[in-house]
């Protein structure tokens, strides 16, 4: 990831008041494939679930997603008052999305590359996915955890947040303590 970046995404985070040990989560809900997407409904209760315990009251959230549904992403925002929460595009260059991946301390991503980028920049991964996707798995296992659908004909908004809770890391750091 070119220097350039990394240094604009800190200094994203800067401009949006993250606290240097606050755990930094990052939601990729969204597939070209609507069966590969979770609705924007269940990111906002995966956020309110997690803000409701504590070891994940404080973190930080980043939703990702294309600039066509950013009005959909800030509305729900708003109209739901979910505190440290902002919305993220790659709006300039590829490298953007990896570069912010980088600086999260936990990525939880539908099946998209985004899960990926995540393993290749050594951040944990939620990845949810359908059964029938079994062979796009992310291949680093230790940093992947898997919740799939509970049947080979559901689709990824089958997952309930819920779900997605009692997958979290013990740690919401990880084992970074800091955002340096």
């Amino acid at each position: 990831i070119p220097q350039k970046w990394q240094d604009n995404a800190k200094t994203t985070l800067q401009k949006w008041g993250v606290k240097k040990d606050q755990p930094i989560v990052f939601i990729n809900h969204i597939a070209k494939n609507p069966r590969r997407s979770w609705k924007l409904d269940q990111v906002r209760e995966l956020i309110e679930l997690m803000q409701k315990t504590a070891k994940w009251e404080d973190t930080f959230f980043i939703i990702n997603g294309i600039p066509e549904i950013f009005p959909e992403i800030e509305a729900l925002i708003k109209t739901h008052n979910l505190q440290n929460t902002k919305p993220f595009s790659a709006l300039d260059n590829f490298f953007e999305l990896p570069a912010m991946l980088k600086e999260c301390d936990l990525v939880i991503s539908v099946e998209t590359a985004v899960m990926h980028l995540a393993n290749a920049v050594h951040v944990p991964v939620i990845a949810l996915m359908r059964i029938k996707t079994l062979e796009w798995v992310p291949l680093n296992e230790a940093l992947t955890t898997l919740i799939f659908t509970p049947k080979r004909a559901d689709v990824i908004s089958d997952i309930p947040a819920s779900r997605v809770v009692e997958n979290l890391p013990e740690n919401p750091l990880g084992d970074r303590s800091t955002h340096e």
